[in-house]
């Protein structure tokens, strides 16, 4: 039986309200990756290459995505006191699509699209921290994101008008 508003992985709703996001096409991409729970994290990577570590560069749990997003503490106080910190929480899923649905069900546009650049700031960063030693500061990552986003709106220009809209 189906939940209502979270569809099979081809629900086209839901495929479509995140390529519309009004986000950058990176961030359109990483959410698609996130959704299907196919970002190479450390127990992904580790079956391909046996030399990595499958444990989290921030603490010693194995690094899933669900872990890294949701239960990492250092992941966690990034979100904190955030307008949308409930994004964060669990909402009783471990299927990354579900919690998107979840999130897009229950949050507005803007804060979807906040929570959006946030998670893909917290991957970018988990990216630099591993490969490149960190690039910005734990207490800096949420108002860069939302300044990315910020800059992004500002150079989209007006929206066109959707044809049957007036």
């Amino acid at each position: 039986m189906q939940e209502e508003g979270i569809g099979p992985r081809g629900d086209e709703k839901f495929w479509k309200a995140i390529w519309t996001m009004k986000v950058p096409p990176k961030v359109r991409h990483f959410l698609w990756k996130f959704s299907r729970d196919i970002l190479p994290t450390g127990v992904k990577v580790v079956t391909k290459n046996p030399q990595r570590s499958d444990e989290c560069p921030f603490c010693d749990q194995k690094e899933t995505q669900h872990h890294l997003f949701l239960e990492c503490s250092w992941s966690s106080q990034i979100g904190r006191g955030s307008p949308w910190e409930s994004a964060f929480t669990v909402h009783g899923s471990s299927d990354c699509m579900k919690l998107m649905a979840e999130v897009m069900k229950h949050e507005s546009l803007d804060l979807e699209e906040s929570w959006a650049m946030v998670l893909w700031a917290i991957w970018k960063e988990k990216n630099a921290h591993l490969f490149n030693g960190p690039k910005w500061p734990e207490d800096e990552i949420l108002q860069r994101a939302l300044s990315i986003l910020d800059d992004y709106r500002k150079n989209q220009g007006p929206e066109e008008a959707v044809p049957g809209d007036a």
